[in-house]
């Protein structure tokens, strides 16, 4: 029997059938744990390739490409099964062979794949008036499916031909899946999103390794040691040679753009599973959300070369302020974060998201004399204690309290007050995200989270929210105003229509401001002062009276805006289209 061994394995790496074709197949002791580690490693890999496509889409383009790589993998499985079920016969007899091959070509297919798709230049946001990213959304798909069929080709054969030890062979596929998975998590640590892909290729080669000790046969050695040799060479060695991307990044992200700028320069990079983070300094980096045009007329001079720009995930930038001179933090009063130290001498001030820092520099250098922070991504946190953003920024963590974790979750289970509860322009985009973050959810931003911050608030505290207001027409500011206006319907309907004070600036920043108890009608006078001097736009306080006549104008205006021309679109006002011709008149 030992002797028959050797031959077993040469007519198996040639496709001659060696096992019982109606049954298990026949295997050693020794191949049978060389299958299961096989098996194991071989659906970490598998596993592992997604998380890093998802990754690679997520830095590269946008994360809700995640959706596309879980339905590669499932197609390529469900096609596999298909094609399994048709050849059931021609599996069984030559499922070694198949098994092998369909292992080894694994890695080469999954490296090939990123460096095709990688050049492709296919860009999501013309996917509607270019027809040719069409073509190329369907190259990406059929390239990214090639490894997932590989790999689902794999599983397949060994399962097919483990009926009466099915449990264990699963198990081994359900157990390698899972600590795969977490040595893929300990790899993000490790390598930038760009060489991620080295995590799924080193557990597709030691599944190699347990295959040719195991059911493939020693003669799979030399081969899978080239398929390797291949796979890490073809993206470490040959993509660099030959001037190939391994990880292209959309030109609308916002990194982007900073990478373009002449003295743009990377000063921090940190990869782990809370994201990939790049600040960049650049003299054309500028960063003042919501700042006064009168800023301008009123400052000697504006702050110069005052912030990096911190970008996750290539998304950004969300501003890193400088430390500020005692004579440059007047440019501060400019800005819509001061709305509540207006009315509130010496806060106690709680920041919901650190995010780039500048509210917390706001309180700092507006009289608030203790300030807490929540940050939920602890990423954040680490590069402001790594010595190039500390120092830039004057070691800012080091003057608050800091919470690492959503602040959201602190308030809601603590019994601790705050006069100013500050929710502003935390990351770059607000809720203005296409889509109004119908995929990437902002939780900050729900009912629950606003009656959440509200009952936080001690007698007279006040909530500041400021997000971005560049859509035209507007949508995220007024969700933000009903959302507001809803939870404190909940939290103190008595006061409803006392306890909001709203300004904006056109194409630029909202503010909300909700007081706890209602505002004073000093304290009214003070923020509609500070609103004019500001030249921003009072949109709401005590006492604001609707008119209403407008109102229809100005929607039918914005739906002829958008709908003007279109084929399907809503009916002009006044418009007799779409009625029943027969319809008797009245």
């Amino acid at each position: 029997m030992n002797e028959a061994r050797p031959i077993q394995a040469i007519d198996a790496a040639v496709g001659i059938a060696v096992e019982d074709t109606k049954g298990d197949a026949v295997l050693s002791a020794r191949e049978r744990v060389g299958l299961y580690f096989a098996v194991g490693l071989g659906a970490g890999a598998v596993i592992a390739l997604q998380i890093d496509i998802m990754r690679v889409f997520a830095v590269g383009s946008w994360a809700h490409f995640g959706s596309l790589v879980v339905s590669l993998a499932m197609l390529g499985f469900g096609l596999t099964s298909a094609v399994m079920t048709v050849a059931k016969d021609w599996f069984s007899r030559y499922w070694r062979s198949a098994a092998t091959v369909a292992l080894g070509l694994f890695g080469p297919l999954a490296v090939g794949a990123n460096l095709y798709v990688q050049q492709l230049g296919f860009n999501a946001i013309f996917i509607v008036s270019d027809p040719a990213q069409k073509w190329k959304l369907l190259q990406m798909f059929l390239a990214e499916l090639a490894p997932f069929l590989a790999g689902a080709v794999f599983l397949g054969c060994v399962f097919l031909k483990s009926n009466r030890t099915f449990g264990r062979v699963y198990f081994a596929d359900l157990a390698g899946a899972g600590l795969c998975g977490l040595i893929f998590l300990a790899a993000m640590y490790v390598f930038v999103p760009a060489n991620l892909i080295a995590a799924p290729l080193a557990l597709w080669l030691a599944a190699c390794l347990a295959w040719a000790l195991g059911p493939g046969g020693r003669v799979a050695l030399i081969p899978y040691v080239l398929a390797g040799a291949l796979a890490f060479g073809g993206h470490f060695a040959l993509a660099p040679a030959f001037g190939l991307k391994t990880l292209a990044v959309n030109d609308y992200k916002g990194v982007s753009y900073a990478r373009k700028f002449p003295d743009a320069k990377r000063v921090y990079e940190s990869a782990s599973p809370f994201g990939y983070l790049e600040a960049y300094s650049s003299s054309y980096l500028h960063f003042a959300p919501g700042l006064s045009d009168n800023a301008g007329f009123n400052l000697p001079a504006m702050p110069v070369n005052a912030y990096l720009g911190l970008y996750i995930d290539s998304d950004g930038p969300i501003g890193i302020m400088r430390d500020l001179t005692d004579k440059e933090t007047a440019y501060f009063r400019f800005l819509p974060m001061v709305y509540p130290y207006i009315i509130k001498s010496a806060p106690k001030t709680f920041i919901t998201q650190f995010g780039g820092g500048i509210s917390t520099e706001v309180a700092l250098h507006s009289g608030a004399r203790d300030v807490t922070i929540a940050e939920g991504n602890r990423a954040v946190l680490e590069a402001f204690r790594s010595d190039v953003i500390r120092n830039f920024t004057g070691d800012i963590l080091s003057k608050v309290r800091v919470i690492d974790y959503e602040g959201r979750h602190f308030l809601a289970h603590t019994d601790e007050r705050f006069d100013v509860i500050d929710l502003s322009l935390a990351d770059s985009v607000g809720l203005s995200n296409p889509g109004g973050f119908a995929i990437v959810e902002k939780f900050s931003y729900t009912k629950e989270a606003m009656e959440t911050y509200m009952r936080a608030l001690a007698p007279g505290g006040v909530l500041s929210v400021t997000l971005w207001n560049k859509e035209e027409p507007p949508k995220s500011v007024l969700k933000l105003y009903a959302t507001m206006a809803a939870a404190a319907r909940e939290v103190d309907p008595a006061h409803l229509a006392d306890s909001f004070f709203v300004s904006s600036m056109y194409l630029s920043t909202a503010t909300v401001l909700y007081k706890n108890g209602g505002f004073t009608p000093d304290e009214i006078e003070k923020l509609r002062a500070h609103t004019h001097d500001m030249s921003f736009d009072e949109i709401y306080s005590p006492g604001f009276v609707y008119d209403s006549s407008q109102t229809d104008a100005t929607l039918d205006g914005y739906v002829e805006q958008i709908f003007a021309g279109a084929a399907g679109g809503p009916p002009a006002p006044g418009s007799s289209a779409g009625a029943d011709a027969s319809a008797p008149a009245d």
